[in-house]
């Protein structure tokens, strides 16, 4: 009996030791989820809070847009099976009726896609705007351009890799001077482009302000004055004339400068202490960068400047930028990018 009461004893300590355990691991998942959430109950500033609800609102409509384009297609497919039956069957008439219902759901379900693609792209462009107010207001000293990063130099003659004039025969000397344009040969029966300078897209997005892959930051670049080497403070573009908006949106040709990049995630809070890896590439040439610009100073909270960055031909360039997590095995699936497009 002694031994039977000391097992129940030694049961119920051991239950009473579960319970307790178990209630402390509650407490403390509850604890972390109020952490977590912690943040999303409050944004100081306005504007980041309504381009945070514009942006869940956008994803909202575009997962909705993809469900129903995933709807279509399963629709054709339904349809495409049925006139296969209908192909073969001798009555076609009994088909007729579940083609046109078919017909119906996929033309619906096409138009509400796209008008709900069509909305989310707006919507999320309107967040965009609102973003980028926002920065003005985190970094007011260093946000000196809202424009998209141009051209500096002003020459218009034809460029090489890495030369300022290119040896052309007598009939090319206007080469790289005109857009390229379609030359009818009389001899052919196609057109053929006359030689040009590389175009790109008519609607390329070039803002100097960009969401990241995964929208979970919000970035701008502008072009830091005072070139490679110089000073990184911020009031520089206050104290040389010229230095301002002008000289933060232009990109020197064939010239080793600097850029600022500027990072917030997206409650606006400036990312610090992270790690940026920088290329670059013409898609048109496919090649990348003469250089290797690389962060090399965090030179205020969440701004970064890069250095040895520099452009030896006019066209599109596409500037990357990739954000390495801590302890990630350096795959990109891992990471966030930006990716700026610039236009030369």
């Amino acid at each position: 009996m002694k031994r039977l009461a000391d097992n129940n004893k030694s049961q119920n300590v051991k239950s009473l030791l579960f319970y307790m355990l178990s209630l402390s691991l509650f407490l403390l998942a509850v604890k972390a989820v109020a952490q977590e959430k912690l943040p999303d109950t409050a944004i100081e500033n306005p504007l980041v809070a309504k381009a945070v609800a514009q942006l869940d609102q956008a994803n909202l409509w575009q997962k909705q847009a993809n469900e129903l384009i995933l709807n279509a297609n399963k629709i054709r497919k339904q349809l495409k099976k049925i006139r296969v039956r209908a192909a073969k069957s001798t009555d076609k008439q009994k088909f007729e009726q579940e083609i046109q219902g078919l017909l119906s759901q996929l033309t619906q379900a096409q138009q509400q896609g796209a008008e709900l693609r069509t909305k989310s792209l707006a919507l999320k462009q309107q967040a965009k705007t609102d973003f980028e107010q926002a920065l003005l207001h985190i970094w007011p000293q260093w946000l000196h351009n809202r424009e998209a990063l141009t051209l500096e130099d002003n020459f218009n003659g034809s460029l090489a890799h890495n030369t300022r004039v290119r040896s052309v025969h007598k009939n090319m000397l206007g080469f790289g001077s005109e857009p390229s344009t379609s030359t009818a040969q009389p001899d052919m029966s196609l057109q053929v482009p006359a030689l040009g300078k590389q175009n790109a897209p008519a609607d390329l997005n070039i803002s100097s302000f960009q969401f990241s892959r995964h929208e979970q930051y919000f970035a701008h670049i502008e072009v830091h004055p005072g070139g490679s080497g110089q000073s990184s403070d911020g009031s520089l573009a206050e104290k040389e004339p010229g230095t301002g908006q002008a000289a933060a949106s232009s990109v020197p040709l064939n010239e080793i400068h600097q850029w600022r990049l500027m990072i917030s995630d997206v409650r606006g809070n400036p990312v610090e202490d992270v790690e940026i890896e920088v290329q670059g590439h013409m898609p048109g040439h496919v090649h990348g960068l003469p250089t290797k610009p690389a962060v090399v100073e965090e030179i205020d909270s969440g701004i970064y400047l890069v250095d040895g960055l520099k452009f030896q031909m006019k066209g599109w360039w596409v500037m990357k930028f990739i954000l390495r997590q801590p302890g990630a095995d350096n795959s990109q699936s891992a990471d966030d990018f930006f990716t700026f497009n610039l236009v030369l």
